[in-house]
């Protein structure tokens, strides 16, 4: 008599048919997707890109394949494989496809609402209603006058930017009616990044002549018509268009020295308006030479004028950060003329009246970060002779305020 044949074992997944095809199908569809898409973000070469899609496939087609002989369900989890790959390739190309159709629709859009509105800076629209017609362009108001600026990074820009560069007339035909429009035209915050792109076309052109007239729309931008400095509102950079640059906090008086010198701040104040304690700390912390220094006090720039209050009892300038400076070239030990140049600049700074006294937030003051700059190379602490010298000029007891002569009244 025969004996009943054993039980056959169980497979290791206990999925039925319709489960391991859409196992199969769900997670191969989203990781086709998401590899696709970290393929196109991903700046490799197109030989890597294939290499590294067909490893994908492969691998998932090996993972299907286990999934379906564990199951019991080889046909199943290969048919769910398919379809998965399918469906996500598929619906990757079409979404990529209908976003590139949309990004074009959008340059177009550009290209035709930029085009319009030259052509009406041309025919001397008058201003406010040229500056209000901004405010429905397919392009922030900042943004036009980034493209027109040739600020514009990305690589559409070229598609809906002028083909010809746009006159430096027309550009300040454009600023003055979006000043004049007002907040018909943006916010604040947007026309102050739109004027800053303004300037640097002119700085880019090389225009020091069209300076007053700048500082004249900014004036007039201005709540009021009034200001007396250059000052970003709060925020300002969340305004700034994609791709154009970010201005938060912009120097705008340091740009102004490094293109036109001495001559562009004469006029920055000749216009009214005042350095402000920002300005001034960013002009004498990019300082490279004492000359350079000489000529900005003479322009009435404050050696301690800082936005940082600092933990001593006067502010934090633009000492601390050059003595630092300095301490880390001297620890790297190198023989380089800017030795001297670094040297004569902090001399320049002491001669010109910086305060010794003044302390950064963790209480240092110019001697400590000195030091503490030629800590960053403690393997090559042989110390430069020049440290005894810059030592001299800034390890010394700071000088309080002068004492008062009884009797003697206030100057």
């Amino acid at each position: 008599m025969n004996s009943p044949a054993p039980p056959a074992p169980a497979p290791l997944l206990k999925l039925t048919s319709k489960q391991v095809f859409a196992l199969c199908l769900i997670v191969v569809a989203i990781g086709s997707w998401a590899v696709l898409e970290l393929l196109a973000d991903a700046d490799y070469p197109a030989g890597q890109r294939r290499f590294m899609s067909v490893l994908c496939i492969a691998s998932s087609a090996f993972a299907a394949l286990v999934t379906g002989v564990l199951a019991r369900r080889v046909g199943a989890a290969l048919l769910g494989w398919a379809l998965g790959l399918m469906l996500g390739i598929g619906s990757h190309y079409l979404v990529t496809q209908m976003a590139a159709q949309s990004a074009q629709e959008l340059q177009t859009a550009r290209h035709d609402a930029i085009e319009r509105l030259l052509r009406d800076a041309a025919t001397k629209r008058e201003p406010a209603a040229l500056g209000a017609s901004m405010k429905n362009l397919p392009l922030s108001v900042p943004g036009v006058f980034c493209v027109l600026a040739d600020l514009d990074s990305s690589a559409s820009a070229p598609a809906y930017a002028p083909a010809e560069p746009v006159s430096t007339d027309t550009l300040m035909h454009l600023g003055a009616g979006m000043v004049a429009a007002g907040d018909r035209a943006a916010t604040l915050a947007q026309r102050q990044l739109a004027l800053r792109y303004l300037l640097s076309a002119l700085i880019d052109r090389n225009e020091p002549a069209r300076l007053p007239q700048w500082l004249e729309l900014w004036r007039r931008n201005q709540p009021g018509g009034r200001a007396d400095a250059v000052e970003l509102v709060d925020d300002v950079g969340w305004d700034s268009p994609e791709n154009c640059p970010n201005n938060t906090g912009a120097d705008d008086l340091g740009e102004v020295f490094r293109a036109w010198g001495i001559d562009g701040l004469r006029t920055w104040r000749q216009a009214g308006f005042r350095f402000t304690d920002r300005q001034q700390y960013q002009l004498l912390q990019y300082v490279v030479d004492a000359r350079s220094l000489d000529q900005l006090v003479a322009a009435g720039v404050d050696v301690n004028a800082s936005p940082y209050p600092g933990a001593g009892p006067v502010p934090q300038n633009a000492l601390l950060w050059h003595a630092e400076q300095l301490g880390q070239r001297l620890a790297a030990a190198e023989a380089d003329i800017a030795f001297g140049m670094d040297l004569d600049l902090i001399a320049a700074f002491v001669r010109q009246g910086a305060d010794l006294r003044s302390r950064d937030e963790h209480g240092r003051d110019a001697c400590a970060l000195l030091s503490d700059g030629l800590k960053s190379a403690p393997d090559r602490m042989p110390v430069h002779p020049q440290f005894a010298q810059a030592r001299t000029l800034l390890c010394r007891a700071p000088a309080g305020p002068p004492a008062k002569t009884p009797g003697a009244s206030p100057p």
